[in-house]
């Protein structure tokens, strides 16, 4: 007894029963099968991808919140620094000027 071997094609049958509805498949089942194993593969990918760029937009938005606040930071540092220059950048005074010693010709 000879078995029949299988086959994921659209049988006569059903063809002539598509074709009787206005459909008439040309394309083999197993094909159908690997596309739709195939988007489903990229629909993982997809998603997996849309939870990567959430996470990396949430690292961004953090990472741009420490650089303003590191950037205010510099600008009360240079403010309380530039408070303090008038101090730092006054002439000496004529009496510390004639206390020094006179400086020897190198």
């Amino acid at each position: 007894m000879k078995s029949q071997p299988q086959s994921d094609a659209v049988t006569p049958t059903a063809a002539r029963s598509n074709a009787s509805a206005g459909y008439a498949p040309s394309v083999p089942i197993t094909v159908y099968r690997e596309l739709a194993a195939e988007l489903q593969a990229t629909k993982t990918l997809l998603d997996s991808m849309n939870t990567q760029n959430q996470q990396l937009a949430r690292h961004n938005q953090q990472l741009r919140q420490e650089i303003e606040q590191l950037a205010q930071s510099a600008i009360n540092l240079r403010q309380s620094a530039d408070a303090f220059q008038p101090s730092w950048n006054l002439p000496p005074q004529h009496s510390e000027v004639a206390s020094r010693p006179p400086r020897s010709p190198a």
